[in-house]
């Protein structure tokens, strides 16, 4: 919690000189939650570089296998900043761990994908966007009101995406 409220309160160079010390922590869970907390201040100040570089010391250097929350906590960092794509790289990283989806990041998913797609329109992008909409449609049958009638926003605008009689605007592609 400490080094949170440190992060929280822009003083990453305390928390970094504080970061030798993971090594004596025992548990897991609680590298888990360091790390997702660590990552998400990050997010929140608009420093990708900052939540790349405590990824690369957690998982790389201590080894903590991270978890849903912690990839959920990266995905966002990159969203914040503007990365939509590396978003979506970041939770299709989590997907090939084997982790699956809650339909919040479903959507989160698709609209980074939505977003990437309407930039790059790349045929590689538009197929991941499919593939995401295709999986996640089953998630959001039994979900909150207010996520699928955000997931039915996103599959209207994708179809407007390929559309040529009335394209898509950016506006129109980052769905509320």
């Amino acid at each position: 919690v400490y080094l949170r409220a440190l992060a929280a309160r822009g003083q990453p160079d305390r928390v970094d000189r504080l970061l030798p010390a993971l090594r004596s922590m025992q548990f897991e869970g609680d590298m888990n939650y360091l790390l997702g907390a660590l990552v998400d201040v990050a997010g929140h100040h608009h420093n990708w570089e900052r939540a790349d570089r405590l990824w690369r010391i957690f998982v790389d250097e201590h080894r903590i296998q991270p978890n849903f929350m912690c990839y959920t906590a990266w995905a966002k960092a990159h969203l914040l900043c503007g990365r939509p794509h590396v978003a979506a790289d970041k939770i299709d990283e989590m997907l090939k761990l084997g982790m699956s989806l809650d339909d919040k990041l479903t959507v989160d998913h698709a609209q980074c994908l939505l977003v990437t797609c309407h930039s790059t329109m790349t045929l590689a992008d538009r197929d991941r966007l499919i593939a995401a909409l295709t999986a996640g449609t089953p998630l959001l049958i039994e979900s909150a009101r207010t996520l699928r009638e955000t997931w039915v926003k996103i599959l209207s605008a994708t179809r407007q995406l390929g559309s040529t009689m009335a394209p898509l605007c950016l506006h129109e592609a980052v769905v509320e």
